[in-house]
């Protein structure tokens, strides 16, 4: 079974194949004070649980909410629980898990008298996470890049905590390797603070270090700005990069010599396709690219796909005539002056034509984009069992949740 909480994961906008990982902390972050005889392992596993039980972790894993409806009181085997990657590795005993959590200072989550299940305590309810409460989490929330890309999360959360007031989740941004199949560390990080004036404080603390290299940071809000605007400014340098090539591309397109025939001497009502059945009568190997007629014009021409095919059908009438319906057209191949200034126009006229379909495409384009993107992000990513499907480039913020390897 996989791990819960890396049960459909937020995806960070910014660059492709971007996810974001998350691993547990508490919902108070590190920052939450235990009792002096709680022991390292009881403290992780602490911790770990009460991420399961969290509001960043419960507000999207429909595996553990399923769990706790299952139960009329919300209640959720610590068995179940262990099926969990992340808890196993600390511990596969109920009863030290148990023991562990009676420890816990804050009240978030509950254990059974028969010490074999745990719920989220009634007195703490989960809060309603809407735009409200998702504006309010990223207003207090950083950024920070330059550091090493082997960090461990440990080790981050340690660093942020006893060097910052009340930093309550610590994120790793990490990306998709799809070579090896593993997701690496991008070197940078949000942390989410108990107040904004705090993330505000660490932002613009000057010559902020880790190790030797100094951190670039944002707040969160004016971190994505920043990419919506590089993202803006790739996307002009695509755009005139594809229109610079369409030139190109239509600069390079060449129509065939001696493959124009003028014809005239149409009566009543004639149409392309009476043309177009009647050339293939006379010569069924021939293909014909555009015949330039409107119905009721009195003349027309006829524009052969490949080279000197013009010249071989005029070649195959009799005084340059063709029976068509009650009627005989008169037949004369395009040459010299007259052909080009015919395949001039032919090619502008082309190039108009392409434009317009560009044009019509390209809302329909982004629609396609679009919806392409939220197949993908509600693909699950999962780093404790096996990679799963990568998310695509997406503007959405996600909020930040807390993590320790």
């Amino acid at each position: 079974m996989a791990e819960t909480e890396n049960v459909a994961p937020e995806v960070i906008a910014v660059d492709e194949k971007e996810v974001e990982i998350k691993d547990a902390k508490s919902e108070n972050g590190s920052s939450q004070e235990l009792p002096e005889n709680v022991t390292k392992l009881e403290g992780d596993i602490i911790r770990q649980i009460e991420y399961y039980f969290g509001e960043c972790n419960l507000n999207r894993d429909k595996f553990l909410r399923g769990k706790i409806n299952d139960d009329k009181d919300g209640w959720v085997p610590i068995t179940v629980l262990l099926t969990f990657n992340r808890l196993k590795a600390l511990t596969e005993d109920v009863k030290v898990i148990a023991e562990a959590v009676e420890k816990a200072t804050s009240g978030l989550v509950q254990i059974s008298e028969d010490k074999e299940k745990l719920r989220r305590h009634p007195d703490n309810p989960l809060p309603e996470f809407n735009e409200t409460r998702r504006k309010e989490l990223s207003r207090r929330t950083a950024y920070a890049k330059g550091l090493p890309l082997d960090s461990k999360m440990d080790t981050l959360v340690e660093y942020f905590n006893s060097n910052f007031q009340k930093v309550e989740n610590v994120v790793m941004r990490k990306y998709y390797d799809s070579k090896p199949k593993v997701y690496k560390f991008k070197g940078s990080v949000f942390i989410l603070f108990e107040k904004r004036e705090q993330a505000e404080e660490f932002v613009k603390k000057e010559g902020l270090k880790y190790g030797e290299k100094e951190l670039l940071r944002y707040m969160q809000e004016e971190y994505f700005e920043v990419k919506k605007k590089e993202k803006s400014k790739k996307d002009e340098k695509k755009k005139a990069k594809k229109a610079e090539q369409q030139v190109e591309k239509d600069d390079d397109i060449s129509l065939p010599k001696n493959a124009v025939v003028h014809f005239s001497g149409i009566e009543g009502s004639v149409s392309r396709e009476d043309i177009r059945k009647r050339v293939l009568e006379i010569d069924p190997a021939l293909t014909i690219a555009f015949i330039h007629f409107e119905r009721g014009d009195k003349k027309g021409e006829l524009r052969f796909s490949k080279e000197n095919d013009g010249k071989s059908f005029v070649e195959k009438l009799e005084d340059g005539k063709m029976k068509l319906n009650d009627v005989e057209l008169s037949l004369t191949l395009l040459e010299g002056e007259e052909e080009e200034k015919f395949l001039k126009t032919a090619l502008e006229d082309m190039k108009k034509a392409r434009q317009r379909i560009n044009q019509k495409n390209k809302g329909r384009g982004r629609f396609n984009r679009f919806s392409d993107r939220k197949r993908k992000n509600e693909d699950r990513d999962n780093e404790g069992d096996k990679p799963a499907k990568h998310a695509r480039e997406d503007n959405s913020v996600a909020v930040p949740v807390a993590a320790s390897e």
